[in-house]
């Protein structure tokens, strides 16, 4: 009997052509031939050799190294000094000299108690001698005034349009030796003819001369320059 397994290799090869064929009529797949790459023609190039040279590596920074903050150093603690009382040795009272003070004390009082007397007595006195001062003054003035009243009188002659209520006052100026400087009406009677008759009496009596008798404080006080009242009833300054 002839051995069969010789056979099978030869079938499965005509089985599997047989399913391939079938497989390509099938899909209507048809070989194409794959389109040749045209290939360039090689260039020649000309290369040198270039050595590079490594750089360095750059350092990295160094970042600053915080010191630490000293802890601050605990104050010494002072102690307070202890000052011992320096016991002083209390001298005895110099009783001489105690007595000499009071006396001398004493003594100022009174000094000063005796000029503040006098000073009053001094006040006083010179009180008595300004009130008999001011007495005297008031004399003279009033004797050389009713002197200047006179000789006005004699020389004023009333205009006959005066009336009894008629009253005219003059400014009067003078020097030391008696004689007018000015004479002006500074309040009017309402009469023009009242008001000149006494401007006539003052330019009349002219020079007073007796004024140069006259103490020269008060003439500068009283008469350098006065106001003369005109009143058919009184002549007075």
């Amino acid at each position: 009997m002839t051995d069969s397994r010789g056979y099978w290799l030869p079938v499965f090869i005509t089985v599997a052509m047989h399913l391939g064929l079938f497989f390509v009529l099938t899909n209507d797949w048809t070989l194409r031939a794959k389109p040749l790459s045209v290939v360039e023609p090689i260039k020649a190039v000309q290369a040198t050799l270039v050595t590079l040279k490594k750089e360095k590596p750059k350092p990295r920074p160094v970042k600053p190294k915080i010191k630490p903050k000293p802890k601050p150093k605990p104050k010494p603690i002072v102690k307070p000094k202890v000052v011992k009382p320096l016991i002083k040795e209390v001298p005895k009272p110099d009783l001489e000299k105690i007595k000499r003070e009071e006396e001398a004390r004493k003594k100022a009082e009174k000094d000063k108690q005796r000029l503040a007397d006098e000073q009053a007595l001094a006040a006083m006195l010179d009180d008595e001698d300004a009130e008999m001062q001011a007495d005297d003054d008031a004399s003279i003035i009033a004797q050389y005034t009713a002197m200047i009243s006179q000789q006005m009188h004699q020389r004023w002659k009333l205009p006959p349009s005066a009336r009894r209520n008629m009253v005219a006052l003059v400014s009067i100026r003078m020097v030391p030796t008696g004689e007018l400087v000015a004479v002006t009406v500074t309040q009017s009677s309402g009469n023009e003819a009242f008001d000149q008759s006494a401007i006539l009496a003052v330019q009349k009596a002219g020079r007073f001369a007796f004024m140069q008798g006259m103490p020269s404080r008060l003439f500068e006080a009283h008469f350098r320059e006065f106001t003369f009242r005109f009143s058919p009833e009184d002549l007075r300054l």
